[in-house]
């Protein structure tokens, strides 16, 4: 693996959300994580990694995304997923959190949107559905 292997967007999109000051972390049932995040340059960027080390249950569970939120200091609901694995979205919904799908929305149902990749999201749009979704719930 090199930073060659990022998904188109991701690296812009991480930088957009350090520059505003968004607190950023992975969760991934993976036990290689952060040697991956090392391997393509991306381990600082994270202010949390959650792991298949720290859970006891897999997605669809929601214990990786209850535990990280818990480590960000942040509340479930103000917390965006992005997934592209049904059982992600899953677990970000029944975390309570917002779940962004990427791929296909015939399969990734129950996702509060769904967008083909990474490149189509920026902070701005991220930011603004988090600001929606707390408005709706006041």
């Amino acid at each position: 693996l090199s930073p060659a292997h990022i998904l188109p967007g991701a690296r812009e999109l991480l930088k957009e959300l350090r520059e505003r000051k968004v607190k950023i972390a992975l969760a991934s049932s993976s036990k290689n994580a952060k040697k991956v995040l090392e391997k393509i340059g991306l381990r600082n960027v994270f202010d949390v990694i959650v792991d298949g080390y720290d859970i006891k249950r897999a997605k669809p569970d929601p214990e990786i995304f209850l535990l990280t939120a818990k480590r960000l200091e942040e509340n479930p609901s103000h917390c965006v997923v992005i997934e592209d694995a049904q059982a992600g979205i899953t677990a970000a919904k029944r975390a309570g959190m917002y779940a962004v799908g990427i791929g296909d929305p015939q399969i990734l149902k129950g996702a509060d949107i769904v967008v083909k990749g990474v490149y189509e999201l920026d902070a701005n749009r991220l930011l603004n559905l988090v600001n929606n979704k707390l408005r709706l719930w006041k």
